[in-house]
């Protein structure tokens, strides 16, 4: 659609754009083809019902493009390879959900935390595929993994003790003990379907190389949830 600058003004008036919204549109030539750069309706998002919506939007496109990556990766596979893979992909969309049940949901910005914790596995998702398809695969021993599933099991406990001791009274969108079980569930089927794939497409990696590296990612990720139950904590870093 060619660039219509009386309609884009007569439209941001309509929703009650910000004046630098309007004087960027406002800014723009009259005639599309000498404009160097396209306005974006998002870049101009102040209000959380906007800042919402578009993180939203860019979650659809960005899920598009991942999407075609991870296809353009996966479509030169046997088929088992793709079964096995979309057993994973359908885990790991369910995972990415369950997770957002164990983010902090106070304030009114609670769905652009959600959604970008979301979209930050995803991405994470992505660029594990990418690497292990460019031959770095993970190590690891069964005493690795042994000690990483200890530590998760305290690492676990430990959340759900945290957030036990909520009000949520005081704050109703403190994080719920059932969230962070619903959400662990959802990872250990994830781990499973991740092993479940590596086992037939990347056969000469020991399973526990995979273990290990799954436990500490949800390591980290649970300790990223303690730091939303437990305001404070110095050693809690940003997401």
């Amino acid at each position: 659609m060619e660039q219509d600058k009386p309609l884009a003004l007569r439209l941001a008036c309509e929703i009650g754009m910000p004046a630098d919204g309007l004087n960027a549109i406002e800014a723009l030539p009259d005639e599309a083809h000498l404009s160097g750069r396209k306005f974006k309706r998002c870049d101009y998002a102040y209000t959380t019902f906007d800042m919402n919506f578009c993180a939203a939007f860019a979650s659809e496109i960005a899920a598009q493009k991942r999407q075609n990556r991870l296809d353009e990766i996966s479509a030169p596979w046997p088929k088992a390879h793709r079964d096995a893979f979309a057993a994973l992909e359908k885990a790991e969309k369910n995972y990415v959900e369950a997770h957002g049940g164990e983010v902090y949901q106070g304030g009114t910005i609670r769905v652009l935390r959600t959604n970008g914790v979301g979209e930050r596995q995803k991405d994470k998702f992505l660029a594990a595929v990418e690497e292990f398809e460019s031959g770095h695969l993970p190590r690891g021993t069964e005493t690795d993994y042994k000690r990483a599933d200890s530590d998760l099991n305290a690492t676990y406990k430990q959340a759900l003790a945290l957030a036990a001791k909520q009000n949520f009274e005081e704050d109703p969108g403190a994080i719920p003990a059932n969230g962070i079980q619903d959400a662990e569930r959802a990872w250990l089927n994830y781990r499973d379907a991740w092993v479940a794939f590596a086992k037939i497409h990347y056969p000469a990696t020991d399973p526990n190389a995979w273990l290990t590296l799954l436990t500490q990612n949800r390591i980290w990720s649970l300790r990223a949830t303690m730091c939303d139950v437990g305001w404070g904590d110095p050693a809690c870093n940003p997401r």
